[in-house]
This record gives structure tokens, C-alpha cells and sequence, in this order.
């Protein structure tokens, strides 16, 4: 019910969430994570992910992607600050000269910059710092 208020009140989506748990309606608490990545422990498309962070929904993406479903993004995808993770990976891949991101530029490595974002505690920041290392940057960019 939270979700489908949220989503009708700022995103203007008129389709309710419906959730996809054992029993018709029922949320699923959380997105089973399969070993190898795949959709494994999901339900059958469609279904809908929602998440607290931008970070879950990117790596949700992916792994629906790497699956082969259809995405469709709530909203567009501009909210979700790809190109902070563009340079994210630029970074890991020692390319942060080439990164848009002032913030990006100025650290040397993934390390010093996942070390200040702990400092600072920028939960955000540091999900998206751990998609980069558990995702190839190589392949994010592609």
C-alpha cells in the first residue's frame, strides 16, 4: 500500500503494484539473490521491483537485463544518476580523468573514494561503490 502511494502520489502511476508473493497481492520482503546472479526465486514476468535504494533497482535491472526481460522504468530513467555510475566505473577502470563528475574526479582509486564515502556516510554512494566492484565496470559500460 506504501509503494502504491508513493508511486501514484510523486510518479503519477496509475497501475497499482500488486505484489507477487505465494499469495495473490502479497509483497515479496525482499529479492532473493541467486548464486549465479539469474532470476532465480523471482516470480514469472511481469512483476514489479521496488527498493529503498537507486543502487537495488540498477542491480535488479542488470540482472533482469543479463535474463533477457523486457525493462520498463518508472518514472524514466533519469532519476536514477546512471552517470554517476558511468563514472563510478570509469574510476574502477583507472579512467576517472574522463568521468563528468567533480566528485569522481577527485579520487585516485575505488578504495579512497569507497573510504571518504564511509567518513561521510553516504549510504547511497557506498551501494552504488558495491555494485561496481561486484559488477566487471567493463561490462556496466557496455
Amino acid at each position: 500500500d506504501a509503494a502504491n502511494f508513493v508511486l501514484g502520489r510523486f510518479k503519477n502511476e496509475p497501475r497499482p503494484l500488486l505484489g507477487c508473493g505465494p499469495h495473490l497481492g502479497e509483497l515479496l520482503p525482499h529479492a532473493p539473490e541467486a548464486a549465479d546472479g539469474s532470476m532465480e526465486g523471482l516470480p514469472q514476468p511481469p512483476f514489479a521491483f521496488v527498493a529503498r535504494t537507486n543502487a537495488a533497482v540498477i542491480g535488479m535491472a542488470l540482472r533482469a537485463q543479463d535474463a533477457g526481460l523486457e525493462l520498463e522504468w518508472v518514472g524514466g530513467v533519469k532519476g536514477y544518476r546512471l552517470e554517476l555510475l558511468r563514472d563510478l566505473c570509469l574510476l574502477a577502470l583507472g579512467q576517472q580523468d574522463r568521468a563528468d563528475s567533480a566528485r569522481v574526479r577527485a579520487f585516485s582509486s575505488m578504495e579512497s573514494l569507497r573510504a571518504f564515502a564511509q567518513r561521510v556516510d553516504d549510504r547511497e554512494f557506498l551501494a552504488r561503490i558495491e555494485l561496481v566492484r561486484r559488477c566487471p565496470p567493463q561490462g556496466l559500460l557496455s
